[in-house]
Formats: C-alpha cells, structure tokens, sequence
C-alpha cells in the first residue's frame, strides 16, 4: 500500500540515520601524544645529557679505558705503586682504580675535587704504613675544611690553606686489606665562576701526589 502524503513529511522533518556518525573523543589520543612525546625528550636526554662537549668525550672514553681485561687491570694496578706519584701522570687505566667518585678530569698539574666528597682508592702494598696527599685548595675564603676518612673510621679535619701546596698525611690500616678507601668530605666546595670567569664546575680541593711511606 502507498504511504500517505503526511507519513512522508513526516521522515522528511525527522529523517532516520540508518549508520549515525560516532564522534570519536580526541582528548585521549592527544594526551597520550604528549606523553610519548616527553618520553622521548627525557630518553634522549638521558642518553646523551646537555654538557660541555670536552666533559662528554672526556667521561664516555674514561668508560671505555675502565674496561680492562683482567691482565690490564694487573697491570694498571701495579703501575700505582710508585714512592712518589705524580697524578698527572698517571695512565688513564691507572686513573680509573685511584680516582673513584667525585673527581674532575685530570689536568697538567693534578686534579680537581667535583662537589662535597672526592675518593681515592689505594691497591694493597706490603710494607707501607701512611700516604701523603699533596693537596691545595679552592675557596672564595682562606682555606678549605677537609674531613678524612680511611675504610669508613674518620681520622680527623684538616684546614688546607688556598695558595700554597699543603700535605696531609694518611695512616694506612695495618696488615694487607684488599685496598685502602680514602674519603675525603669537602665543607665549602664552590665555582670559580663567583670570582670571575665561566668555570662552572663545583670544586674545593686538588690532588696533585701521592708519596707513599
């Protein structure tokens, strides 16, 4: 039968959506875009970190030397037993078993203290009984306060003068201990950049020796 006139203006005024449009809610997706956006930024960050181009070669090959085989690591262990040594000198393999945390590159002279604690680690050597450490220091005051420790016992503090070369003497713990952990507690670590200059780096004491006894 035919549709009247009126059942048709009807569909005409309210028409029927057989496949209505489903409007998708784009907040999420754009929410999630932005996450995986910061994820990314903090992942290349990470892996490659905003410092100065001399500091990142410098620490990725100090990575690199640290790597040694077992024969290497004799060997660079063996070349710290020297009556004077000079840090300066020293092999970069060499550099990795006495320098630990909280040291700056090595420069012609020594080298420098990198924020509030700079340790040393010393191989086991018969026979000695104290190290010496040539030390100076950095402060925009007269000296710098140095809290030393050996394996974990505090041994004392000690004021080192900025100017002159001062020693400090280190008592090394009796018998043969695998090695020997200096920590060295920095008070009043600063930049020089407070004095002049674009040097950034936190610093407080140089090691420039070590004369074992």
């Amino acid at each position: 039968m035919a549709r009247s006139f009126r059942a048709i203006w009807r569909d005409v005024e309210s028409p029927q959506e057989e496949h209505p449009i489903r409007h998708t809610n784009v907040l999420p997706v754009l929410g999630l875009a932005i996450l995986l956006f910061e994820a990314a930024v903090t992942l290349t960050g990470a892996l490659r970190p905003r410092v100065d181009e001399y500091y990142y070669d410098y620490y990725i090959s100090q990575t690199r030397l640290c790597w040694l085989t077992p024969d290497m690591a004799k060997r660079a262990e063996t070349a710290l037993r020297v009556d004077d040594l000079k840090v300066s000198a020293l092999p970069p393999g060499s550099a990795c078993f006495l320098l630990k945390r909280g040291w700056n590159p090595p420069e012609r002279w020594g080298t420098w203290s990198n924020g509030r604690i700079a340790e040393i680690e010393l191989p086991p050597w018969p026979g000695k009984t104290s190290v010496d450490l040539a030390l100076k220091a950095f402060s925009p005051h007269n000296r710098q306060v140095v809290t030393a420790y050996v394996n974990g016992a505090r041994l004392g503090q000690y004021f080192v003068p900025v100017g002159p070369v001062t020693k400090l003497s280190i008592p090394l713990p009796a018998g043969t201990p695998a090695t020997t952990t200096i920590l060295l507690k920095i008070k009043h670590p600063a930049r020089p950049a407070v004095l002049g200059g674009n040097d950034q780096r936190e610093i407080g004491i140089g090691l420039i020796a070590l004369t074992w006894h």
